[in-house]
């Protein structure tokens, strides 16, 4: 199927359409999540029709929906609006527990990154931003389990764990696009056996 977004690594949803998400891994202005609708693409053929692409867009001025202005990465910040954020996914990943999009971003120290498809995810779906804070650092792949936790390995020697329920805060507003909001989420394991010289 010729997409037009660009593609990298791809996970089935678990849904009445076999949703195929895409990740992009692209940063900055290019940054998308797409998909594909299987079930329309093998009943009819038509693979325009059967996909669709979304930008990633955090709910910055906190109204509880994604508005058609919205700040683009680079810009001054205006809370006001949404803001697009430039992190694109690299790993990407389903999650039973609320059919959201869970997806890692490479850009240091590390971001999970969680999207909403909403109704219509063109138009309707809502990302939010997570950075790994210390001790961890460095992520690659991740996946999510039947209760939507997100588990992750990381360079700084952790599997790591984020858990969306144990958020005290809000996760919209001013600074969302930060990643910052819920610190208290992210969980650390470290990796048994013989680590570098110096590591604590």
């Amino acid at each position: 199927i010729d997409t037009c977004f660009g593609t990298h690594h791809l996970n089935f949803a678990e849904d009445a359409n076999n949703t195929l998400w895409l990740s992009n891994n692209t940063q900055g202005e290019r940054a998308v999540v797409g998909w594909i609708n299987t079930k329309l693409y093998w009943e009819t053929g038509d693979a325009a029709k059967s996909q669709g692409w979304t930008p990633l867009i955090v709910d910055t001025n906190a109204n509880g929906k994604r508005d058609e202005g919205y700040n683009e990465p680079g810009k001054p910040a205006d809370y006001s609006k949404d803001t697009r954020i430039p992190f694109a996914m690299y790993a990407i990943a389903y999650s039973p527990a609320d059919g959201a999009i869970w997806g890692s971003n490479l850009t240091h120290p590390g971001y999970i990154v969680r999207l909403a498809p909403g109704a219509n995810p063109a138009e309707t779906a809502m990302a939010e931003i997570y950075k790994i804070p210390l001790p961890g650092f460095g992520i690659r792949g991740s996946d999510v389990d039947r209760n939507g936790v997100v588990w992750m390995p990381l360079d700084s020697g952790h599997i790591a764990s984020f858990d969306r329920r144990k958020c005290k805060g809000p996760l919209n507003g001013p600074g969302a696009e930060l990643g910052e909001k819920c610190p208290e989420g992210f969980a650390f394991y470290p990796i048994p056996g013989p680590g570098f010289q110096g590591d604590p």
